[in-house]
């Protein structure tokens, strides 16, 4: 009986020790707790969970690969004489996804490439840069109108040529400038 209370102690004896730190470069870690034992106020402790941003965060990349159809439809593009100047309007639309990136604040831009026989009526080969829109509101409709200044006015003829002309192309161009998706032809894609 004496063996087994032994066997018991020692038992009980090695369970309780432990051993002795390896020589290891990990530094010791040790719980600190604060009781407050000097009786200081302290904030009391949250469980609330502080996170970033709630708003995802996105980039021109983002939006290369869904500015299409049907996230993106031009509803309008118009075309009319006025004076020595030729102005061209264009109605487009977003579906919420695109919206959703691109009021977080990525920027966009068109040029419009004129087809050939209208780049020799207006000695250029397209529209400037034209700078996208973009609301705050939740609006998915937008338009944007821009002109060519023509220094002498313009027969009939071109301006049939002008209008009646399908082979304008939209680009679209990301913060840097580059241009990330062509519509050739787009007029066909109006509805």
């Amino acid at each position: 009986m004496k063996k087994i209370i032994l066997i018991v102690l020692l038992v009980i004896i090695s369970g309780c020790s432990s051993p002795l730190p390896k020589n290891t470069n990990e530094p010791i870690h040790k719980e600190v707790t604060n009781n407050n034992s000097a009786g200081l106020d302290q904030p009391p402790a949250t469980s609330e969970v502080i996170s970033p941003s709630q708003e995802p965060q996105y980039s021109d990349k983002d939006i290369e690969g869904i500015f299409t159809p049907p996230n993106f439809t031009v509803n309008k593009f118009e075309i009319v004489h006025k004076d020595k100047k030729i102005e061209f309007t264009m109605d487009y639309i977003f579906n919420e996804k695109l919206y959703t990136i691109l009021k977080s604040g990525i920027t966009y831009s068109f040029v419009i490439v004129y087809p050939e026989p209208v780049q020799s009526i207006f000695d250029k080969k397209g529209s400037d840069i034209i700078p996208g829109k973009i609301s705050s509101d939740g609006r998915l409709n937008y338009s944007l109108s821009f002109g060519e200044e023509i220094d002498v006015e313009i027969s009939e003829d071109q301006f049939k040529t002008i209008l009646d002309d399908m082979e304008y192309q939209l680009h679209v161009l990301n913060s840097k400038g580059e241009v990330f998706q062509m519509f050739p032809t787009f007029r066909y894609m109006i509805e």
